[in-house]
């Protein structure tokens, strides 16, 4: 009896505290838990960019964090930034395309990088970019061409295309941030890392710096149903640590909040914990190696779909984040 009572005392579990930390709990201490907590912040970031990354329209138009400069001034580093295209165009080996004096042609097609020879005013040049990189005007002496960048948006065998953007046409931002659980030394105590308010406030002003820039006015102050050019976005991750309060601030200074549910951020780490057993290595090691960082993480199979973001404000909304995004970024040409 005694055995029974105690296996049903372990297995409680406190409703404050998320699916995540109890799944990752035995891998972690009080010295590793705060490592973890990042590299899963890192897990998150990965998921909303499979997602964005599954919409053509999204594809051409994102800069994975940028520098995002505000009407203070201020830089603020930002997972996804969305500008608007002028122009795609689609490349197979050896064909060329000319624009504004540019004739550009694809040398060749790899893995994750694409050499093209561009020739413009009497230069000729190979440049090599990878995937969802950039290539600067200046690098190609276009000089009267400061207001567009170009970036390499797709890349399979034999054919690439390159994305004419206005950097200072930004459409949208996409924010990523969770706040996990934490241990306390010498105490079985549970209770969340840094304050979720803390976050709130950091995400809404960078949401209000950026709406200052871009539409003149904040959310709080705009007229209603008026036309926003620039619009925010925050994905939150361990949704059970975000109180009413949290999200209220959210909701009056930021135009969408999804949530990333706990079971996607636990099914993508079983199915990377199969990897792990499969090379005979420990799970936490092989966690900590294997997500480098959102850029920097090699490509796999995981999927990931609509239903694994639940939408926060505005509650009336019903459409998907990439819809959102999809209908807000302008048409342009492509060919």
């Amino acid at each position: 009896m005694q055995k029974d009572k105690l296996s049903t005392v372990a297995t409680i579990r406190d409703p404050r505290i998320s699916e995540i930390f109890y799944h990752l709990e035995k891998y972690t201490d009080t010295q590793t838990g705060r490592t973890m907590g990042r590299k899963i912040g890192v897990v998150q970031e990965i998921v909303c960019r499979k997602l964005l990354l599954q919409s053509q329209r999204l594809r051409d138009s994102v800069i994975f964090e940028p520098w995002l400069k505000g009407a203070s001034g201020a830089d603020h580093k930002v997972e996804f930034v969305f500008f608007q295209p002028r122009l795609a165009l689609n490349f197979t080996t050896g064909q060329a395309q000319t624009v504004k004096g540019l004739a550009m042609t694809l040398v060749k097609s790899e893995q994750n990088r694409a050499t093209f020879r561009l020739a413009t005013s009497g230069m000729l040049v190979r440049k090599s970019v990878s995937l969802h990189g950039i290539i600067k005007p200046h690098a190609l002496g276009l000089k009267a061409d400061q207001d567009t960048v170009i970036k390499l948006s797709e890349l399979k065998p034999n054919s690439a295309r390159l994305v004419f953007l206005n950097p200072n046409d930004v459409r949208a931002s996409v924010e990523s941030k969770r706040v996990g659980a934490q241990r306390f030394s010498a105490s079985e105590k549970l209770g969340s890392g840094i304050q979720t308010i803390e976050k709130a406030k950091q995400t809404s002003l960078v949401a209000i710096d950026a709406d200052l820039k871009f539409n003149g006015t904040i959310k709080a102050l705009a007229r209603p149903k008026a036309r926003r050019r620039y619009i925010s976005f925050v994905v939150l991750g361990n949704g059970v640590h975000w109180t009413e309060k949290d999200k209220a601030i959210l909701r009056t200074y930021v135009d969408y909040a999804f949530l990333i549910r706990d079971a996607s951020i636990i099914r993508y780490l079983k199915y990377v914990k199969e990897k792990a057993d499969k090379a005979g290595v420990e799970f936490r090691e092989f966690l900590m190696m294997y997500f480098k960082g959102m850029t920097k993480t090699a490509p796999d199979d995981f999927q990931v779909s609509v239903g694994d973001f639940q939408v926060i404000s505005p509650k009336s909304e019903t459409r998907s984040m990439n819809k959102i995004l999809e209908q807000h970024i302008g048409t342009y040409p492509a060919r």
